[in-house]
C-alpha cells in the first residue's frame, strides 16, 4: 500500500490520468445495465418451493404474462362508447397480428415526412388522417416524448422516428399472444343438428368490426353477450345492486418473452391511458413490474442526487473548503462508475436489491475520503516542516493501514453474502464488496495525488481544531 501511495505522490498526474482512463473505459458499461425485477432473483433455484413454482408455470402458464382490464362508462352500450372502445382494441390488436406490408409502408411515409424538416405536431398528425390507428400511435408518442409541444424540430422528429421504429419491432414479434374482449370473442350456437362458431360482433369484408348503431342492434349484441353464462365475470360484470352490465372485461396475454415484456407493457399502458372517455382499471404482473422499474429509476434519479447533496454538505461542514468537498465527491463518483460499469460489461442486471448500490457506495465510500483528508489537515504542520512530498507521504502512509483494513473488513463482510442461494443478494454482496475496495484504492490514490498538485493550505476554521502530529519519523 505504501508503494502505491508513493507512486501517486511521486507521479500525481500519471495517477490521476490512470484513474480517469479507467473511469472513462468503464462508464459506457452503465448504459448496458438492464433492470431485472423478476421473482426468480429472490428465490433459491434448488428450493422445493421454487421448483414447484416453475412446475405450476409450465402447467398453467406464467401469471406474469397477463394484463386484466375492466372498462366502465355511464353509457356502456352507447354507440360512441363502443366505437371508442373498438379503437382501443384495434390499437392493441396491432401487437398481436403483424402486417409487415402495412407497417413498412407506414415507416416509409413517416420517413418521407420527417425529411421535410421542422413541422407542427398538428400537421404531422393530420398527415396520417387516412390511417387512424397509426395516427393515434403518432399522437401517443408525441405526448409521451414532448407533452403538449406544438412545434417539432428536425431533432424531435428523428427521436420520434426512433420511438415509432421501436414500436414496429414490438409489433413484429407479435408480443401479444391472446386478446380476449367482448368485441373479439366468439361463441357457439346450434341449429339443424350443427354447431356454428360466430363473432359476438361481426366484421365486414375488410376485417373491420361492425359496431352496433341502432337500439335493436345494441340489444341484439347484449343478448349474444349474455347468452353464454361462461362470459359473465370474464367478458362483462354486473352491478351488484341494479344487476345491469356495468363493466366490460379485457384480458391481454403476452408471449413468454421477458426481454421485450417491459417495453410492450409500457406501450399497452399508454394505449389504455390515452382513452379517457371511460373509466378503466387495469392490473397484472406486467403492470406491477413496470411500476417497480419506475421506482428503481426514481431512486437513481432522485434519491442518489439527494444523498450526494447531503454528503457534500457534511464534507463542507467538516472541512470548510472547496477541495474538502470535490475531492471526496470525485472519488465517490469514480467508485460508482467503476462498480456499475463493471456490472454492465459483465452482463449483470440491476435487481431490487442492487438498486441500493449507488446510495450504499456513497455511504460506505465517503468514510475513506474523510479519514484521508482529516489526516492531511491534522498533519498540516508536519507536511509544512518536512516538505510537501515527504510530509504528505508520511501522513498518508500513517492512515493508509487504517483505511485499508477498514476497506478489507467491509469487503469481506459483503462478499460473505456471495454464498446466498438468492442471486439478487449474492450479486448485491459481491458488487458491494468490490465497490468498497474500489472506493479505498481510488481515495488513496486520487486525494494524495490531487493534494500534491494543489497549493498546500488549510482553512482558518480548521487551524484551531488540528491535533498535534504524532508522527516521529
Amino acid at each position: 500500500m505504501n508503494r502505491y501511495i508513493a507512486f501517486c505522490i511521486n507521479f500525481p498526474k500519471s495517477a490521476i490520468a490512470i484513474l480517469s482512463l479507467i473511469t472513462v473505459l468503464l462508464a459506457p458499461g452503465i448504459l448496458r445495465l438492464k433492470i431485472d425485477n423478476s421473482i426468480e432473483t429472490l428465490m433459491p433455484k434448488h428450493d422445493s418451493q421454487y421448483l414447484f413454482y416453475n412446475e405450476v408455470k409450465e402447467i398453467y402458464g406464467d401469471n406474469g404474462q397477463f394484463i386484466v382490464m375492466a372498462v366502465s362508462a355511464g353509457d356502456l352500450f352507447g354507440h360512441d362508447t363502443m366505437t371508442t372502445l373498438d379503437h382501443m382494441i384495434t390499437d392493441l390488436e396491432e401487437y398481436k397480428d403483424f402486417n409487415r406490408e402495412k407497417e413498412t409502408a407506414r415507416l416509409n411515409r413517416f420517413a418521407e415526412f420527417q425529411a421535410r424538416g421542422s413541422v407542427s405536431a398538428a400537421e404531422l398528425i393530420d398527415h396520417f388522417k387516412n390511417d387512424l390507428p397509426f395516427q393515434r400511435l403518432i399522437e401517443r408518442k408525441i405526448n409521451a416524448l414532448y407533452g403538449g409541444k406544438s412545434a417539432l424540430t428536425s431533432w424531435n422528429l428523428r427521436k420520434l422516428q426512433k420511438a415509432v421504429e421501436s414500436t414496429y419491432a414490438l409489433k413484429e414479434i407479435e408480443i401479444i399472444e391472446e386478446l380476449i374482449s367482448p368485441f373479439t370473442a366468439q361463441d357457439i350456437k346450434g341449429a339443424d343438428d350443427a354447431l356454428e362458431i360466430y363473432d359476438l360482433i361481426p366484421e365486414d369484408d375488410g376485417g373491420n368490426r361492425l359496431i352496433p348503431e341502432t337500439a335493436d342492434e345494441i340489444r341484439a349484441f347484449e343478448t349474444r353477450l349474455t347468452r353464454n353464462p361462461a362470459f359473465e365475470d370474464i367478458l362483462y360484470a354486473r352491478d351488484k345492486i341494479s344487476g345491469d352490465i356495468s363493466d366490460f372485461g379485457i384480458l391481454i396475454k403476452f408471449k413468454t418473452d421477458e426481454l421485450h415484456r417491459d417495453a410492450a407493457a409500457r406501450d399497452i399502458i399508454r394505449i389504455i391511458s390515452s382513452y379517457k372517455d371511460y373509466d378503466t382499471v387495469f392490473t397484472g404482473m406486467p403492470v406491477v413490474y413496470t411500476r417497480v422499474v419506475d421506482y428503481i429509476h426514481m431512486d437513481f434519479t432522485t434519491l442518489v442526487p439527494l444523498v450526494m447533496l447531503a454528503v457534500m454538505l457534511i464534507f463542507y461542514l467538516n472541512f470548510r473548503s472547496f477541495r474538502g468537498v470535490w475531492l471526496p465527491v470525485l472519488s465517490l463518483i469514480m467508485a460508482e462508475t467503476w462498480v456499475l460499469g463493471l456490472m454492465g460489461y459483465l452482463g449483470f442486471r440491476i435487481t431490487v436489491m442492487a438498486s441500493s448500490l449507488p446510495t450504499l457506495m456513497i455511504a460506505v465510500g465517503s468514510s475513506y475520503a474523510i479519514h484521508i483528508l482529516n489526516q492531511y489537515y491534522n498533519d498540516f504542520d508536519l507536511i509544512s516542516e518536512r516538505g510537501k512530498k515527504e510530509g504528505l507521504f508520511l501522513s498518508m502512509t500513517h492512515i493508509s493501514l487504517t483505511v485499508l483494513l477498514t476497506g478489507l473488513t467491509t469487503f469481506i463482510a459483503f462478499v460473505t453474502l456471495g454464498t446466498s442461494q438468492l442471486s439478487a443478494i449474492r450479486e448485491w454482496g459481491i458488487f458491494s464488496g468490490l465497490g468498497a475496495l474500489f472506493a479505498v484504492f481510488i481515495s488513496s490514490a486520487l486525494i494524495p495525488a490531487a493534494l500534491m498538485l494543489l497549493p498546500h493550505k488549510i482553512p482558518n476554521s480548521l487551524r484551531s481544531q488540528r491535533k498535534k502530529p504524532i508522527l516521529l519519523a
